[in-house]
């Protein structure tokens, strides 16, 4: 039986110790690639830049001086129901620009759609959506 003793702990060390390499790296680097059975869209995208997660960003440039009729969270609302209406993963990056424009634009990955004014905002969500199925891998 002494040879049981000491099969128990290599075996645990055996299985422990991928994970605990892992979990360690995570936590040295902050790199989620590695992180056993934890990593996130969010995490990803944050580690990656906003720019190339599997979702949809959508780039809103307020221009200081607007006067557009429509606040930035009514738009913001408005367009994440046209977006939802499609299922589509999405987040919103407001960016505070010189002058009065209000311009919107999809990012995909690299993929870039826009800028669109407001009112033409809906023209760019088609192209998005296609680029968001060409880069979102299959389940």
């Amino acid at each position: 039986m002494p040879h049981l003793n000491l099969v128990l702990p290599a075996l645990i060390l055996a299985v422990a110790l991928p994970a605990t390499s892992a979990y360690t790296y995570y936590r040295a680097t902050r790199d989620p690639t590695l992180r056993p059975l934890g990593v996130t869209k969010e995490e990803m995208a944050a580690n990656a830049g906003e720019e190339h997660a599997l979702d949809i960003t959508v780039q809103i440039d307020w221009g200081r001086d607007t006067e557009f009729g429509v606040a930035p969270d009514e738009l913001e609302r408005a367009l994440s129901r046209s977006l939802q209406a499609f299922d589509a993963d999405h987040h919103f990056r407001f960016k505070d620009v010189p002058g009065d424009d209000v311009l919107v634009t999809y990012i995909v990955g690299y993929n870039r759609f826009g800028p669109y004014h407001p009112t033409q905002a809906a023209a760019g969500i088609r192209g998005a959506l296609t680029a968001l199925q060409m880069v979102t891998p299959d389940d």
